[in-house]
């Protein structure tokens, strides 16, 4: 004992308390020195200030141990009302930053584990639940969320929403049958103007126009009023549908309708321009409604107005790709009706500015759209304008520069179509060019549009991207099921819950304040007591004091040390956040590190194509590259295993929570306090009088000894409580690693199916690109040859022309000779 003593009058630095705490603690144990003038000279109203404070405090105290007893008090701290609603507002919250995948984990717990049962924001939850699921991509689960918020009726407060994203979920997902079922069911029973009724009216008509019903679509496009937010797209689609309607009409032969078609969707589209627009769909819908007005005045050979219309679309539109492409052609086609039998009066100057505006439209479009997959198309038109231009030189430049660019892909290309590897390792770069890792060569952009833009090769390329997707989900939920296997199983599993383990620090900083405040009551009475004594029984405090230091100072010790730990706690949070911080930079770096290791490669195939570099020299170079891949995947896969290493502590880090040693501290802090009460209860019957002030002073020395029965009573209830909770996580772990190796393996089984089709569509797809790219190579020779011949014809025409008139001029001559011989 006189060893623990001494260590709580002067705590061991190696503790972690301070010299500063100790000169405080000696201090304090100077105020109790027998006869203190201070405690001598205070009146009895400043003994009962410094007691109000106490019970003040006393009170806040036991407000906050009753909360904390009260979390637990139903059997699960998890599913507290307060805990629930924390985790409610860190829902809403990922949701306002787009963290839709955190956002509908906690939604989905909450509706999972029915906390929110008879809540009033259970109707709020489900809805979050719903389109965090359907922002995220994942429109299966989203459908039967939304349709069990349906199924509740229009009482539900999300019902209008739900059943408009429901409807438009059947739209995207193709499934016909029940947004027929909704259609019979909502639509022909709601057609109000209500704007509910609009938006389900709106989605339901592009529904129908995507399953070809142009008729039904039309009627619900037109019958939308003028002033809804949704007038500007119905008339935008019922303008679509005309012109739909004319083009089925060419094949019949139906001339006159079709024409009368376009002129009622020119109508149309004039009229949705005359719109307010009040929302970014609005702008888009603008310039569609330009494009499509630009689109119809070229079918009808009204050119200058289709241009006119094409230029009304901006730089910062998301359709201006397609206006500057159309407006290229529509110049080119411009120009040459100058000086045609359709405007014979206009000069060549006119027809060569239409050629330079189009030529220009065609820098600015290389410029700005480099991977749009019509950029080869207008790399041989630059060529094609210039020939009309008679800049012969520059066109054959042009001709001569795009046949080297197809002739460098066609080589790519027929590599690859001839390499006899899995077509899958070239597909997957369709899919995702990070897989570029596994092929010898890289699919270049060009030819990885090209292959895009078919539409089997698009489907399979969505297939497999899903599957990918899929396969990289699977794999997270093993990593996590692991973790939380190494987390459930490992011995010493209590406070594995975080939830559980913050609320028993804060039990434990409450009975330290409980000890600090019952050691203030100590001073308290003991101030009292040497005012008030007679001057013989003041020894007795005299002789108390050694024992009155060592119980306070062991009741300080107890709140530095918890403090202490409260820090540590935050130092290791911050060290293990620097780690993952720096973990993931590295992750960056080694990102960006293969990315150039892929530019270097590409390099390296234009190099040798340019003559610069030898296939050995290429080989060799790719042998190093393949060496520096090989290190860097190896870094990845050290930087996971630091991960899995780390995650762990920072899921079941203890050091926030009880040490042997501080439940030590606390029960000896409590007997020394407890032997001191004793004491001071023995010397107070020589006091006489304070009566009330020693009621009052016991009264909170009591509430304070409940308050500790009360922590240890919610500490067991967090115990049982955490036990239940752990052995219920260990039946869900192992119930969800059943279903992820079911769907782990049901992938598997997919992929590999998948990828017999998708390898052959690919292989397909890289010899239909290798074609394309063959035909526009020949086009560009064939451009050059046909400057040439042009020229050569050019040239003998003249040398015909010259002789033919040499020819003539020696005739007259001759003539001239003649006639002058003559005379004499």
């Amino acid at each position: 004992m006189p060893m623990r003593a001494a260590r709580a009058v002067v705590p061991d630095r190696r503790r972690g308390l301070t010299p500063v705490l100790a000169l405080g603690l000696l201090a304090a144990g100077a105020l109790w020195t027998p006869g203190s003038v201070q405690a001598q000279g205070r009146s009895s109203s400043a003994f009962e200030t410094d007691l109000a404070l106490v019970e003040t405090e006393v009170l806040g105290l036991e407000r906050r141990i009753s909360s904390l007893r009260a979390d637990v008090s139903t059997g699960s701290l998890t599913r507290s009302p307060r805990i629930i609603s924390e985790r409610f507002s860190e829902a809403k919250y990922a949701y306002l930053v787009d963290d839709y995948e955190r956002c509908a984990l906690i939604f989905w717990s909450l509706l999972e584990n029915d906390d929110l049962r008879g809540d009033p924001r259970r109707n709020e939850g489900q809805w979050y639940l719903a389109e965090c699921l359907f922002q995220d991509g994942n429109l299966s689960p989203a459908t039967d969320r939304f349709q069990t918020i349906v199924d509740q009726g229009a009482t539900h407060p999300f019902y209008g929403d739900s059943l408009l994203k429901l409807i438009e979920l059947f739209g995207r997902t193709g499934d016909h049958d029940k947004f027929n079922e909704y259609y019979n069911r909502f639509v022909r029973s709601s057609m109000d103007d209500s704007p509910t009724s609009l938006r389900i009216r709106y989605e339901m008509g592009k529904s129908l126009y995507r399953q070809g019903k142009l008729r039904d679509a039309q009627a619900i496009f037109a019958a939308f009023p003028r002033g809804s937010t949704y007038t500007p797209q119905a008339r935008y689609f019922s303008g679509v549908i005309l012109v739909a309607e004319g083009q089925a009409a060419i094949s019949e032969g139906q001339q006159d309708f079709t024409r009368q078609r376009y002129e009622q969707a020119v109508v149309v589209f004039r009229e949705a321009l005359t719109l307010p627009r009040s929302t970014d769909d609005h702008k888009r819908v603008a310039d569609l409604c330009h494009i499509a007005i630009g689109r119809l005045y070229y079918e009808a050979g009204s050119v200058p107005e289709a241009i006119s219309e094409y230029t009304q679309v901006q730089a910062d539109s998301d359709y201006y790709a397609d206006a500057l492409y159309e407006m290229i052609w529509a110049n080119v086609e411009a120009a040459s009706q100058i000086g045609s039998d359709a405007d014979p009066n206009a000069s060549s100057f006119e027809r060569t500015r239409k050629y330079e505006e189009a030529i220009r439209a065609i820098e600015i479009f290389n410029l700005a759209f480099p991977d749009d997959r019509r950029e080869p198309t207008l790399r041989l038109l630059s060529g094609h304008v210039r020939v009309r231009m008679e800049q012969f030189d520059a066109a054959i430049a042009r001709y001569e520069l795009a046949g080297d660019h197809f002739r460098e892909l066609k080589v790519i290309v027929d590599q690859i179509v001839a390499s006899g590897v899995d077509p899958m390792i070239y597909f997957n770069q369709l899919v995702d060019t990070n897989f570029v890792a596994e092929a010898d060569l890289t699919v270049p952009e060009e030819a990885r549009l090209q292959a895009a833009a078919d539409e089997r090769v698009a489907h399979a390329v969505t297939v497999s991207g899903d599957l990918y997707r899929q396969q990289a989900a699977i794999e997270d939920a093993t990593d996590v099921l692991d973790l939380l296997e190494e987390a459930l199983y490992q011995d010493a599993s209590g406070g594995l819950i975080q939830t559980y383990r913050l609320h028993r620090q804060q039990l434990t900083s409450a009975e330290a304040a409980g000890l600090l405040l019952r050691s203030r009551l100590i001073e308290t009475e003991v101030a009292w007591l040497e005012a008030n004594l007679p001057a013989s029984s003041r020894g007795d405090i005299r002789d108390l004091r050694a024992e009155i230091a060592a119980a306070t100072g062991a009741a300080t010790s107890v709140s530095a040390e918890r403090q202490l730990a409260l820090q540590k706690r935050e130092v290791f949070n911050l060290q293990a956040q620097a780690v993952e911080t720096r973990i993931y930079h590295l992750e960056l770096a080694i990102k960006d590190l293969q990315g150039r290791l892929i530019a270097v490669e590409e390099y390296l195939v234009d190099a040798r194509n340019r003559g610069e570099r030898t296939r050995d020299q290429e080989l060799e170079a790719r042998r190093v590259i393949e060496g520096e891949r090989t290190g860097l995947q190896a870094m990845q896969a050290q930087l996971r295993e630091m991960k899995k290493s780390l995650e762990p502590r920072v899921l079941t880090g203890r050091l926030g929570a009880d040490t042997e040693a501080e439940s030590d501290d606390r029960g000896d802090a409590r007997a020394r306090l407890a032997r001191t009460e004793s004491r001071l209860a023995t010397i107070r019957r020589s006091a006489s009088g304070g009566g009330d002030f020693f009621r009052r002073l016991d009264a909170s020395r009591s509430r304070l000894l409940d308050l500790d029965r009360l922590s240890s009573s919610a500490r067991e209830l967090m115990d049982r409580a955490e036990a239940a909770e752990v052995d219920d996580i260990k039946d869900e772990v192992k119930f969800q690693r059943r279903v992820v190796g079911e769907l782990d393996r049901e992938g598997v089984t997919i992929a590999t199916s998948n990828e017999g089709v998708s390898g052959r569509i690919g292989e397909r797809a890289f010899m239909n690109v290798a074609g394309f790219f063959e035909d526009m190579l020949v086009r560009a020779d064939m451009g050059v040859a046909d400057v040439y011949w042009y020229r050569k014809e050019t040239t003998s025409q003249n040398r015909e022309d010259l002789t033919r008139d040499k020819v003539r001029r020696m005739r007259a001559l001759e003539e001239a000779f003649r006639a002058v011989l003559g005379d004499y």
